[in-house]
């Protein structure tokens, strides 16, 4: 594998530890509700809330398709970046935009989602959405990978 290229491979295998860790915070005032990783927004979890208004509630998240379609993208942009032919860095970099994408479309979704869900109530006024190492790295690392691997196609050096 050209050297060029494995920096390329880390970039996704660092992307895909990144979703081992914090994406998303959930509080309300100066009270934590929820933590999720990339890999819980993947395969979906239960969330225990803690109690506002008479006892702990068990919340379901089921599994979000963005995260799910990012996670594959971080997959096949770590397999493409071990081809050899020269316009496999155009799928790894398409990898790459599509991660970023779906990751947006992943934030703007959990925000318009926290939005609704908070207007229709007094108590929820406060709620409020952090986004982690995990997500902000993996969103980083996928803009990083896509703009590489157009440099690389585009440098053609790397034949």
């Amino acid at each position: 594998m050209p050297k060029l290229k494995r920096i390329s491979a880390s970039m996704f295998v660092i992307i895909l530890l990144c979703f081992f860790f914090p994406f998303v915070t959930v509080s309300c005032g100066n009270t934590q509700v929820a933590e999720l990783s990339g890999i819980q927004l993947v395969t979906g979890s239960k969330v225990e809330t803690p109690e506002f208004a008479g006892g702990e509630e068990i919340e379901t998240v089921r599994p979000n398709t963005q995260a799910l379609v990012a996670l594959a993208a971080a997959g096949v942009g770590l397999g493409t970046s071990f081809l050899k032919f020269h316009r496999s860095v155009l799928v790894t970099a398409g990898s790459g935009a599509l991660g970023t994408i779906m990751l947006l479309s992943l934030k703007s979704g959990i925000d318009k989602s926290l939005l609704e869900r908070g207007a229709g109530f007094a108590g929820l006024a406060g709620l409020r959405v952090t986004y982690g190492l995990g997500f902000w790295g993996s969103l980083l690392l996928f803009i990083a990978a896509a703009a590489f691997n157009i440099w690389l196609f585009l440098d053609k050096k790397d034949q």
